[in-house]
């Protein structure tokens, strides 16, 4: 439930290096997809949404055209 909670709170700020928040929020996924349990799988689409609302304002247009619609 941890890293659930971090998933979904690690938010980066402006001046934050997005790579490194970026790898911080996948360690997170992988965790908690790891545990084992189909109920608390957190699927690629919904992960997305997670990364795109922890992102700052500035990161706006990179999220609509390659984040969220791009496979």
């Amino acid at each position: 439930m941890s890293y659930m909670r971090k998933l979904r709170y690690t938010n980066a700020a402006g001046d934050d290096d997005i790579g490194d928040h970026l790898n911080k929020l996948m360690q997170y996924w992988v965790r908690v997809n790891s545990v084992g349990y189909d109920d608390i799988n957190i699927p690629e689409l919904p992960f997305k949404v997670i990364v795109s609302n922890s992102l700052p304002p500035s990161w706006e247009d990179f999220i609509r055209s390659r984040i969220l619609f791009r496979r």
